[in-house]
């Protein structure tokens, strides 16, 4: 089991309201449903106002604690905490940071609404922002996990890592929170001890070699972050168990990539199904949406839901 850090009241972190006047807007209570739907027990906390998750920050762990409120002058109202405490600017750009409020929607918004299939998408949700993800290493976890099985199947396996090599810090009241498994941590762990927290072979020993990846360093995160999309596309899917979908999605979610789109994603195809394209014709469907594809992405999982 992971290491306990004893702590006070992390409520006494200090707090700040922010209004965030996002430009084209943001849906942040369809953005709260996709993060409860995949929320990990003692890693996040999510209700319809509320994110609250642990997180690295300077290589220590801290509980960042987002309450969501909106009014008609500037939009989204974030209120922001942080144990330990943490700079009110630094507190408020994880938060803009999480919620992809940095983006300015308004030319994708004109270039959906001039599209058949966007369009109507558009108009019903047009605030629809990325959920990110601040490390990638967890990015590239749940990534591998999360490949062909539902996203409940999903929770459940990285629910027990976390469970099982996170580190444990102190939560709200008399819950306890544990931080994401750093690479080293799960580079030490046999794949098949990783199996049995119902991994496949081949998924247990690809995230034990990405874990080692990275705690060599041969992932370092500013590196990462300066190649191009083609770049870390072709970095990405040379790791072990990463194919064009989980590199996709890592560029989306990860790396804020606003055209990753995963073509052979379950629910892009099941929702241009819907909306009369033919798996074969998806490539050519999306290239009318280049470079807002990880956006439009958004949008045809948003409408299956609908």
């Amino acid at each position: 089991m992971g290491r306990r850090a004893e702590a006070p009241d992390p409520r006494g972190g200090g707090g700040s309201i922010a209004g965030v006047n996002a430009q084209g807007g943001a849906d942040l209570p369809w953005m709260l449903r996709f993060l409860a739907a995949r929320s990990i027990p003692g890693l996040e906390q999510v209700s319809p106002s509320r994110y609250a998750r642990c997180i690295r920050v300077n290589d220590a762990p801290h509980l960042i604690d987002i309450t969501v409120g909106f009014d008609n002058r500037s939009g989204c109202i974030l209120e922001t905490r942080a144990w330990p405490p943490l700079a009110t600017r630094l507190r408020e750009s994880l938060a803009a940071f999480l919620f992809d409020l940095g983006m300015d929607l308004r030319p994708y918004q004109r270039l959906a609404r001039g599209d058949p299939i966007l369009g109507p998408l558009v108009e019903r949700r047009p605030g629809l922002r990325i959920p990110r993800l601040v490390d990638p290493f967890e990015g590239v976890v749940r990534a591998i996990v999360g490949q062909v099985v539902s996203i409940a199947a999903a929770r459940t396996v990285v629910t027990r890592i976390v469970t099982c090599y996170g580190d444990e810090i102190a939560g709200l009241g008399a819950e306890r929170l544990r931080t994401f498994p750093l690479p080293p941590r799960l580079a030490g762990v046999a794949p098949a001890a990783l199996a049995k927290l119902g991994l496949s072979a081949s998924k247990a020993r690809a995230i034990v070699a990405c874990a080692d990846a990275f705690a060599r360093g041969d992932l370092e995160s500013d590196h990462l972050r300066s190649l191009s999309s083609t770049e870390l596309d072709a970095r990405l899917m040379a790791l072990p168990g990463v194919g064009a979908w989980t590199s996709a999605y890592l560029r989306m979610r990860v790396w804020g990539d606003r055209d990753a789109f995963p073509a052979n994603d379950h629910g892009v195809i099941a929702a241009l199904r819907q909306l009369g394209v033919q798996r074969d014709a998806i490539p050519s469907t999306a290239e009318r949406w280049r470079p807002w594809r990880a956006y439009a992405t958004l949008q045809l999982w948003a409408s299956l839901a609908d």
